[in-house]
């Protein structure tokens, strides 16, 4: 891995995404376009992947990208070797009427057949896991793999805390008020639709706390909607969301290739910080070049630490 000006072309940057499915396809699109790569590597079990890399390859003229884009159909990962990031995307996706717990058995399996065969090519690797229950496959990962805890991220908490702030801002526009960017809002806990924490006391728009702004009711509809994002998606399009995901992949792919030392909500495997043990759960984390580099100590009011630890 070879750093240069975070302003100028990054070479010697090899990304492997695993899954060619919406996410992993949006994903290789957002990561070309920002030319922060010199290759990705897009797997897949459908030899359809071959026709989706020369889709994106064919995009590389209009958006005059740098990175060149390769597929793998097959179980030879060679292509693979020496990734400074792997991503996984692989399994099956959530259909209506589904929790994402349901997917755990099935995807576990597939999960960690496909990194058994990547720690063989490129044991170095940093890994952002995407597939759903997304804390239990990390968490599982962590305890029957020899991959580093920094080396483990768990995207899920980035899109939590993307859906929190447009449904604060969705708020604002169903009663009148300025819609802005300019949110700052977190959600922690599990990539759950129960176990997902939005920080709600603690969010704010231009620096005006958001209890001010809206009634309780509306605060407990925020929390709501945002806890069901993923669920509502879904029901309305015959099955997972993909292009907030891939921008929150895409975003954990420029922390650590600028090492930016960014702190984001991502889920680590916790080992005594907020007094949790041996458990994956989204909290801050600094992400840089190492990955985790560091987890952040947010001050929680009890109510929230209460449920961040049950």
């Amino acid at each position: 891995m070879i750093f240069k000006n975070i302003n100028t072309f990054i070479f010697n940057m090899k990304i492997t995404i695993i899954g060619a499915g919406y996410v992993g396809v949006n994903t290789c699109h957002n990561i070309a376009i920002k030319n922060i790569a010199d290759d990705i590597i897009l797997v897949d079990i459908n030899d359809t992947v071959k026709g989706k890399v020369i889709d994106l390859m064919q995009s590389k003229f209009i958006h005059n990208f740098k990175t060149n884009i390769h597929s793998v159909c097959d179980d030879n990962y060679d292509k693979c070797s020496n990734s400074d990031i792997i991503i996984i995307t692989c399994g099956i996706a959530r259909k209506p009427g589904m929790n994402r717990e349901d997917l755990f058995s099935t995807n576990y399996k597939i999960v960690k057949g496909v990194v058994d065969k990547l720690l063989q090519v490129s044991p170095n690797s940093i890994y952002i896991v995407v597939t759903n229950p997304m804390d239990k496959i990390l968490e599982m990962l962590n305890f029957n793999t020899n991959i580093p805890r920094s080396s483990l991220i768990g995207m899920g908490n980035i899109l939590d805390t993307s859906r929190f702030k447009y449904h604060i801002n969705q708020e604002l526009i169903n009663h009148n008020m300025e819609p802005s960017l300019n949110i700052k809002a977190n959600v922690i806990g599990l990539h759950t639709d129960k176990d997902m924490i939005p920080l709600i006391n603690h969010a704010k728009v231009d620096g005006i706390s958001v209890s001010s702004l809206f009634t309780k009711d509306i605060l407990k509809k925020i929390v709501h909607d945002t806890k069901n994002g993923g669920r509502t998606i879904t029901d309305l399009m015959g099955t997972s969301a993909y292009y907030a995901p891939a921008a929150s992949i895409t975003e954990i792919v420029q922390c650590i290739i600028n090492d930016s030392k960014k702190v984001l909500n991502c889920s680590t495997l916790l080992k005594g910080e907020y007094d949790i043990h041996d458990k994956c759960i989204g909290v801050p984390v600094m992400i840089g070049k190492n990955g985790i580099e560091k987890i952040m100590n947010y001050d929680l009011d009890d109510e929230d630490l209460f449920d961040l630890q049950k």
